[in-house]
């Protein structure tokens, strides 16, 4: 379906028209109203959603992998054993979701709400999910889940982090790559003194938690 269609179409027979159509490859479907829409099994690679409205929608086994999901809602949306493989779902609104199972390899999850959103069992290696997103889904993911994700989780300019040796704290002030190695540069907020560090995530002192370490051992951790 062409975007001109898809502009003369009221949200009613649109909805019925994609309910019909499996084959949406690179539609641009940005700021539709597809709310309740029944698309189990479409191809939808590559499509263009940011900011559609796809409450209570119906997207079980749905190929969605390198589409735009930014900024769209998806509350109440069952989206179970769909492949979001690469999506970019940033500020995208997945409160109360039906994620089980889902995949979402390389997925960007950056400030996504996934409040009371159901992800057992969803692939989540190397997606990008913020450290306080993390913190809200307490409970909800596994370890293995957690440790999956990608290595510069919860990583953003501004960020404070608290040494473990010396309790001094530090202020995140660039983040970049070096080798296929996060490179976090950060700055004493006491002598302003600049350090140049590298990130990682896992356990520490048995809480999951977004650490910076230099050659020396010294472990920063975000507050």
């Amino acid at each position: 379906m062409k975007r001109k269609d898809i502009v003369m179409a009221d949200k009613y027979d649109l909805k019925r028209a994609l309910a019909g159509d499996k084959e949406l490859t690179d539609a641009d479907l940005t700021n539709a109203d597809l709310s309740d829409v029944k698309l189990t099994n479409a191809d939808l690679r590559r499509a263009k959603l940011g900011g559609a409205i796809l409450a209570n929608a119906d997207l079980r086994n749905a190929k969605l992998r390198g589409a735009d999901l930014s900024d769209v809602k998806l509350t109440n949306a069952d989206l179970r054993r769909a492949d979001l493989t690469g999506v970019n779902l940033n500020y995208a609104d997945l409160t109360n979701a039906k994620l089980k199972g889902l995949g979402l390899i390389r997925a960007d999850l950056f400030k996504a709400k996934l409040n009371g959103a159901d992800l057992e069992g969803a692939i989540l290696t190397d997606a990008k999910l913020t450290l306080n997103q993390i913190l809200n889904l307490r409970g909800v993911l596994t370890l293995e889940q957690k440790m999956s994700l990608h290595g510069s989780i919860g990583m953003e300019k501004g960020d404070i982090l608290s040494s473990e040796t010396n309790r001094e704290t530090y202020r995140v002030v660039s983040i970049g790559s070096r080798g296929g190695k996060t490179i976090v540069n950060i700055v004493n907020t006491k002598n302003k003194k600049r350090h140049t560090k590298r990130s990682y995530y896992g356990v520490v002192n048995g809480v999951f938690s977004l650490y910076v370490k230099n050659r020396a051992g010294d472990i920063f951790t975000s507050r």
